[in-house]
């Protein structure tokens, strides 16, 4: 049997209908939301069994198995904050450039020059072909409305 292993859900496609989870820098992938056994949100911990396999692209993985996690996973993967936010062009970056999606500044009504406490995770930028962070959830604070 193969074993567990602890990743995050770093993006919820309701449009796909598919989660996106990382392991590792190596280990991510989707998950179709109708092979799961609850629903996800961004920055939730997944436990998955996985299938090695080798393709065309490379080595890839087939998931066997998922269900949610009460583990907590490595700050390589999923990270608590507290930083002040830079916003251009309506998409927030902080010091440490962790990554505020616009939807997010929209919605919590992010100020440049506010500091903000949450939750990000790693995601892979394929723009700059680079390891990044995403913010997923904000702490609801004074400053924030969200």
């Amino acid at each position: 049997m193969a074993p567990e292993l602890l990743g995050v859900v770093y993006q919820v496609n309701e449009n796909r209908q598919v989660i996106r989870y990382i392991v590792s820098r190596e280990i991510n992938g989707e998950i179709p939301m109708a092979a799961l056994p609850c629903a996800f949100s961004e920055g939730d911990a997944i436990e998955v069994q996985l299938a090695r396999y080798v393709s065309k692209r490379g080595a890839q993985y087939r998931v066997l198995a998922a269900k949610a996690s009460e583990k907590v996973p490595s700050e390589l993967l999923r990270k608590d904050f507290t930083e002040t936010v830079r916003i251009s062009n309506g998409m927030g970056f902080t010091p440490s450039e962790i990554f505020i999606p616009p939807p997010l500044v929209e919605r919590c009504e992010i100020e440049d020059g506010q500091l903000i406490s949450g939750t990000a995770v790693q995601t892979y930028n394929k723009k700059r072909e680079s390891w990044g962070w995403k913010v997923v959830s904000l702490k609801p604070s004074q400053a924030a409305t969200c």
